[in-house]
């Protein structure tokens, strides 16, 4: 037989991987693990790997959709027909109302969340869970100066500590939701100011714009680059971009079913692209152009200078973040282009490994023959 260790390590990677937090964010609902970045202790959270992010994203889009019956949008669905029975008996708690809301959200009914949740923000006046999932549905349903007001109220209510939550996932939930409702205030002023602009003039939010100015995705020559990212722009990132726009993706679902908000997600493509992670990014603004049919000329130009890139013969494209001494945005490991010599060394390695796993069998198997 394999060696223990092998089934013990599998296992173990297994269990680390698949484990779920005990309560969700943003779209609050206390009935359904936590599925966004991974939060590490003592304050700290590491981005979800690109794969891992792609299928969550995906599995979450789904849910609303009418075309496919996915497990997930089943259980969405039993799970508000059986809040809904319970809620015409007039025996739904505050918290079950919260938990309502976040499948109705999910399922696309945000006018029904609507209806549910006002009259319990009325009475819940502490509850940052019932103005969260508010805001969310106000959001979704184009009004955002009620959803910023809704999200200005989770500031102000923020608690200290709440039932369920550590002290270090209310710290995360509360940072994530500053920059929800700061993507809110750019989204409504933006909308006051679009009214005669042409088509094609949109642009990346400004999130992590601050006293430094906006963020500009250019290298050290001033210009857009592949892979890179100039010392003065990285330093205007906080070192949670990514994990804080993973989160927003998550919270916050596109226009259509089975879409993500476009612009948060090409603004997660350029947050890869500035840590390397080119052939992420080139996924990203693939799909924001050719599935979402996004206008903006400026995401076009990105993706063709990104493309271009790996289309060199032999180019090992931005291997690692331009400022080796800065922190990446990722937090965690991402796919990088391949080098080829890594590649072959890994293969060598993975086969004299295999060679002596079978050697260890076929000695083993001739050790009991003797025995017997």
């Amino acid at each position: 037989m394999w060696p223990k260790w092998i089934g013990i390590c599998s296992a173990a990677l297994v269990s680390g991987l698949l484990c779920p937090e005990p309560v969700g964010a943003g779209l609050y609902n206390t009935d359904e693990p936590y599925r966004g970045p991974r939060l590490t202790g003592a304050g700290g959270v590491a981005a979800l790997g690109f794969s891992q992010f792609g299928d969550v994203l995906t599995n979450e889009l789904a849910i609303p959709s009418t075309l496919q019956e996915t497990p997930a949008r089943k259980h969405y669905l039993e799970k508000s027909a059986e809040l809904e029975r319970k809620a015409r008996g007039g025996t739904l708690t505050t918290q079950e109302k919260v938990n309502l809301s976040e499948y109705l959200i999910r399922l696309g009914k945000v006018e029904e969340a609507v209806q549910l949740l006002t009259p319990v923000a009325a009475q819940e006046r502490g509850n940052f869970m019932v103005f969260a999932n508010l805001a969310t549905a106000h959001q979704l349903a184009g009004r955002l100066d009620r959803a910023q007001t809704y999200l200005e109220q989770v500031k102000y209510v923020w608690p200290k500590q709440w039932p369920g939550l550590k002290k270090e996932e209310l710290d995360w939930y509360e940072q994530a939701e500053k920059y929800h409702l700061r993507l809110v205030r750019l989204r409504h002023r933006a909308m006051l100011l679009s009214a005669g602009k042409a088509k094609g003039s949109e642009t990346l939010d400004d999130l992590f714009g601050g006293d430094k100015g906006p963020v500009r995705f250019i290298g050290e020559s001033g210009a857009y680059e592949a892979g890179k990212l100039a010392a003065g722009e990285r330093a205007k990132l906080p070192k949670e971009a990514v994990p804080i726009v993973q989160q927003l993706l998550l919270w916050i679902p596109g226009a259509a079913p089975g879409q993500e908000d476009t612009r948060l997600y090409w603004l997660l493509g350029e947050l890869y692209n500035a840590d390397g992670y080119t052939s992420n990014a080139a996924y990203v603004f693939d799909r924001c152009v050719w599935n979402h049919r996004f206008p903006a000329s400026e995401l076009r130009e990105h993706q063709k200078i990104v493309r271009a890139a790996q289309a060199e013969p032999g180019a090992v494209v931005a291997t690692a973040p331009a400022n080796r001494a800065a922190p990446t945005t990722s937090g965690l490991p991402e796919t990088r282009p391949v080098n080829l010599h890594h590649v072959l060394l890994i293969g060598w390695v993975a086969g004299v490994v295999v060679l002596g796993l079978i050697y260890l069998q076929v000695r083993e198997m001739r050790r009991r023959r003797k025995v017997l």
